[in-house]
């Protein structure tokens, strides 16, 4: 009977046996798996950048098309219909779709400008104005919506500013107005007793609107002293009497009493400001036009005075006789 003869090299642990496959732990499993991992990134970055080159080449294809003429819903026609196969598939869909949602918020941000003449702030609200041009989103692509998103949103952020300084200065305006008015059924005689009072009784405590328990005032100190400039340019543009003249000179003269720091805040005629000497030129102006015109009408009413002396002196008697 024949003897078995290990095949075994060696003894110790680990070693091989003959006609054994060497796995990737060998250096020459690793060298493989090493060449085909690169192999793979390499393939990976190959296909990264056709699909990036295939993104690209939609985007550019969308916009030469937008800038032909056509909009953004006849591309979309077009596309539905097949016409443009390089602006279809799994690498462009989404950038189709994405590039297509800006073409379509330039459209109506153009359309929402050309039409912002119709936009009444005081009636209604910038978002209340736009809903009328934008479009439905209910069966759109998503990314078709982010698309339009990236673009419009950030003209909305901008209008919003611009619509918000109007408004300020609209509700400004109107406040100003306002004490305008209650200033300006103050009688002559009281100008000096009660003008002033009553400007500081305007400013009234209102509710702080950031929401906390310290009240705003209802008017800024600039706008406060375009209340009585508003009086007085108001009596200035209307005047036709002297004493309508004498009027703005008080106001602009009164004591407008103590400031907040202790000191006198002395008179408006006082203060050192364009907006207060544009009306000092007013009233120096419709004064003396004033003036003329009250000297025009005295020697007007005095000739006329001495004409009806003379006619009623050779007027003829009763019976026709010469006086």
């Amino acid at each position: 009977m024949a003897k078995y003869k290990s095949r075994v090299k060696n003894k110790y642990m680990g070693s091989g046996f003959e006609g054994y496959v060497a796995s990737a732990r060998t250096t020459e499993g690793l060298e493989l798996a090493k060449a085909l991992q690169n192999s793979g990134e390499r393939g990976m970055r190959i296909a990264n950048v056709l699909t990036d080159r295939k993104k690209d080449e939609a985007v550019d294809k969308i916009q030469t098309l937008y800038s032909s003429g056509k909009s953004m819903e006849a591309i979309q026609t077009e596309i539905l219909a097949g016409q443009h196969p390089d602006l279809t598939g799994k690498y462009v869909e989404k950038t189709t779709q994405f590039h297509l949602g800006k073409v379509k918020a330039a459209e109506t941000i153009t359309s929402i400008t050309n039409n912002i003449n119709k936009y009444d702030f005081e009636n209604n609200t910038l978002n209340g104005f736009y809903e009328k041009y934008l479009p439905d989103f209910k069966e759109s692509d998503t990314s078709y919506t982010a698309g339009f998103a990236s673009v419009f949103n950030e003209y909305r952020a901008q209008e919003a500013v611009k619509d918000a300084t109007v408004r300020s200065a609209h509700a400004s305006k109107i406040k100003i107005e306002e004490g305008r008015v209650q200033l300006s059924i103050i009688p002559n005689e009281n100008l000096e007793t009660d003008y002033i009072k009553k400007w500081n009784a305007l400013n009234i405590d209102v509710p702080n609107t950031d929401g906390s328990n310290k009240p705003n005032k209802l008017y800024t100190n600039a706008e406060l002293q375009k209340v009585i400039i508003a009086d007085v340019t108001s009596i200035i543009k209307s005047a036709t009497t002297m004493e309508e003249i004498e009027r703005a000179e008080t106001i602009l003269n009164l004591d407008m009493g103590i400031g907040k720091n202790g000191q006198n805040i002395g008179t408006l005629s006082d203060r050192k400001s364009e907006e207060v000497d544009t009306v000092k030129a007013l009233l120096a102006s419709k004064k003396r036009t004033v003036l003329q015109n009250t000297r025009a009408d005295e020697v007007y009413k005095k000739n006329k005075g001495v004409e009806a002396v003379w006619a009623e002196a050779f007027a003829p008697n009763e019976d026709g006789s010469p006086k």
